[in-house]
């Protein structure tokens, strides 16, 4: 924020292949191996153990707070964060199945409080 910049989150994906029981102690590694212009990628590789059971694949842009646009990805945080050297995971490219009927809905009034700094609805996500 002193730089005049925040990062927004634009796709997230998480495959997971088996989940962590109680008392499991999970190991995360995490990297951006890939960045372009406007976008950097971020990964992340779950494990139990040696044991992979999840990964996750994040695209983040950064936005000019005062003017609200996306900007160019600035080289000092390409220089602090991307590791080329190592592996990109790939996004899925599938489309997720039209939902038929949910388990469980909720409905929620939206206050002032539950806006995060770049007036996403936070709290809303969180529950």
């Amino acid at each position: 924020l002193n730089q005049g910049l925040t990062w927004v989150l634009s796709r997230f994906q998480l495959e997971v292949k088996e989940y962590p029981v109680y008392e499991d102690n999970i190991f995360i590694e995490t990297y951006a191996p890939f960045a372009d212009k406007f976008s950097i990628q971020r990964d992340f590789k779950i494990y139990v153990n040696e044991k992979l059971i999840a990964q996750a694949i994040s695209n983040w842009l950064v936005v000019e707070v005062e003017k609200k646009k996306i900007a160019p990805i600035p080289d000092f945080i390409l220089q602090a964060l991307l590791n080329p050297e190592k592996p990109k995971l790939e996004m899925n490219k599938a489309k997720i199945p039209e939902l038929q009927a949910p388990d469980y809905q909720y409905d929620i009034d939206v206050r002032w409080h539950d806006l995060d700094i770049n007036k996403h609805y936070f709290r809303w996500a969180l529950d």
